[in-house]
C-alpha cells in the first residue's frame, strides 16, 4: 500500500498555513514548487520537456529540474533531491535566485524558489 503525498499549502507570504494530499489539490490552493536552472561552462542551458500526459502545462520545455516541495521539506532539500532524481547530477553547487508568486500552468497558485547551478 502506498501512502499518498503530502503537500504544504501556502500564502502570498510563503507561510504554512494546511496541508493537503496531492490528489486534493484545488484551483484556489498555492503550494510550494522549485525550479533549477542548470548551465555548464559554454552558457549552453539544460531544459527538460514536460510530459505530455502532465494535468499543468503538458509538453511544454521548461527548467532542467523542477519539484513540488514535500511536506516538511525545504526548498533547497527539494532542488538537490530531485536534481539526483530527474538529471542524474548530486554534486551540484546549487545556489539561491528568485522568487515568483502567482498562478502557474492554468491551475493553482506556487510560490516558486529558483535556483542555478552549473555543471561542469
Amino acid at each position: 500500500m502506498s501512502s499518498e503525498e503530502i503537500i504544504q499549502l501556502v500564502d502570498e507570504n510563503d507561510n504554512i498555513i494546511n496541508k493537503k494530499p496531492r490528489s486534493k489539490l484545488a484551483n484556489n490552493d498555492c503550494w510550494r514548487i522549485i525550479s533549477l536552472w542548470i548551465t555548464n561552462d559554454k552558457g549552453e542551458v539544460l531544459l527538460q520537456q514536460r510530459s505530455f500526459d502532465k494535468k499543468v502545462a503538458p509538453g511544454i520545455w521548461t527548467a532542467a529540474v523542477e519539484g513540488t516541495v514535500d511536506y516538511g521539506d525545504s526548498y533547497i532539500i527539494t532542488a538537490k533531491r530531485e536534481a539526483e532524481e530527474e538529471v542524474g547530477l548530486n554534486n551540484l553547487i546549487i545556489e539561491k535566485s528568485g522568487k515568483y508568486f502567482g498562478p502557474w500552468g492554468g491551475f493553482g497558485k506556487r510560490q516558486c524558489q529558483g535556483f542555478t547551478a552549473i555543471y561542469n
